[in-house]
């Protein structure tokens, strides 16, 4: 899996370049993030999801871990362009209502700027 981001204002966009986030690449996710905090601390990370296909239960732990540990440190965390089969977890779990999902990085960047 690799990662990337972009830098908008005060936004962190990570574009995730992989069709699955499981147990197998979560931890390059993780520590991705982690860095990402460290060194450049965004006031709000948006994981654009539109390349993930397919999502087992350790990849939705780790964006449901993501999104805790951002509402600790009093940051946003968001998720954008999810595949609509993905979007359907996130609906049948009642994530959706949790986690601010954009359905494309254009609205989302609309909304937050």
């Amino acid at each position: 899996m690799k990662v990337s981001h972009r830098i908008v204002g005060n936004l962190a966009i990570l574009k995730i370049e992989a069709e699955s986030l499981n147990f197998e690449n979560i931890n390059t996710l993780k520590q991705y993030v982690q860095t990402l905090l460290d060194d450049q601390n965004p006031e709000t990370v948006i994981l654009n999801m539109e390349h993930i296909i397919f999502m087992d239960s350790s990849g939705m732990g780790a964006i449901v871990t993501h999104y805790k540990n951002f509402l600790k440190i009093r940051k946003n965390f968001y998720l954008c362009s999810l595949n609509p089969l993905v979007y359907q977890v996130f609906e049948f779990s009642g994530l959706n209502k949790l986690i601010k999902i954009f359905p494309d990085e254009n609205s989302m960047l609309k909304e937050l700027q």
